[in-house]
């Protein structure tokens, strides 16, 4: 009876694991798919500055910059989240070993009866 008890916390815990590789790999995609966009958006904001009148270009220069700004913090808050998972996913591999270990001390218990 215990055996189904541990074999049910374990699935739960390598279910919530594969929840959180998705996630961490939906994390990776939207940091490539945002790290091709800062290179696109560098590419245009250099096409602007080097086409527009010298009086356009310092405002062009000033809106670049506070773009880049919020570009950095927005790659920042993907890191952290990423980072969070990957030890949210350390944290399920250390259960489910634990879980593991308990069930075989179970195991020997029962047998030793």
């Amino acid at each position: 009876m215990m055996e189904i008890d541990y074999q049910t916390k374990i699935r739960q815990v390598q279910d919530e694991q594969d929840r959180i590789r998705q996630e961490i790999r939906s994390v990776e995609e939207q940091q490539e798919d945002f790290h091709y966009l800062q290179q696109e958006e560098q590419r245009l904001y250099n096409e602007i500055i080097e086409t527009s009148s010298p009086e356009d270009r310092q405002y062009f220069k000033d809106k670049g910059e506070d773009s880049f700004s919020l570009a950095k913090k927005a790659q920042q808050q993907l890191e952290e989240q990423e980072d969070e998972l990957k030890n949210t996913k350390k944290q399920l591999i250390d259960k489910e070993e634990e879980l593991y270990i308990q069930q075989r001390k179970e195991q020997v218990k029962e047998k030793e009866q």
